[in-house]
């Protein structure tokens, strides 16, 4: 090819608007000038995501000109993981069952598990598990006016997501008293 020019929402990488957004581009050309290569570079940024990337290469055969037009792509970047939503059903006097939907990620951008920590002022817990619930149960001895704090974050190749943190649970409730 004689030029390749990348083009970012429609106009061309070299234009400064481009340039200003941090899209770089890399001419490299061979030894005996029979092939050129240009890359194009961004930090990945979920500001890019559904950014439309495509080139055109020019080359003279004598004197006519061919043009190809690359497929389009799509620019997606994973970021932190948003907050799971929790659901929690009290069971009995000792223990909750806990579970949650994961959040959205980008297609073939798994989830490889979640951090749960449960503190109070008896215990603290805290486990990577690759479930979405889990079961609390209630340490021996534990006192029915400690308050229970659970935090939950998923966990992928973008880092530890949101935290999502239920507070004001007790593993059981207090008699009442008939004054």
């Amino acid at each position: 090819a004689s030029l390749i020019v990348f083009f970012v929402n429609g106009t061309s990488a070299s234009d400064q608007i481009v340039v200003n957004k941090g899209f770089t581009q890399q001419l490299t050309e061979d030894l005996n000038d029979t092939t050129i290569r240009r890359t194009l570079t961004a930090t990945a940024m979920t500001k890019y995501n559904n950014t439309e990337v495509y080139c055109v290469a020019w080359n003279f055969v004598g004197t006519e000109l061919f043009t190809v037009v690359s497929e389009t792509a799509i620019v997606l970047v994973q970021d932190r993981l948003s907050a799971v939503v929790v659901r929690y059903k009290f069971v009995d006097s000792s223990s909750f069952n806990i579970s949650w939907n994961p959040p959205f990620t980008l297609p073939e951008t798994h989830i490889t598990g979640y951090n749960i920590s449960v503190t109070s002022i008896m215990f603290n817990i805290s486990e990577f598990i690759t479930d979405t619930y889990y079961v609390l149960t209630a340490p021996n001895n534990t006192d029915p006016c400690d308050e229970i704090s659970i935090t939950i974050s998923g966990y992928n190749g973008a880092g530890n997501g949101e935290m999502t943190t239920i507070s004001s649970l007790y593993f059981q409730t207090a008699p009442l008293v008939d004054f």
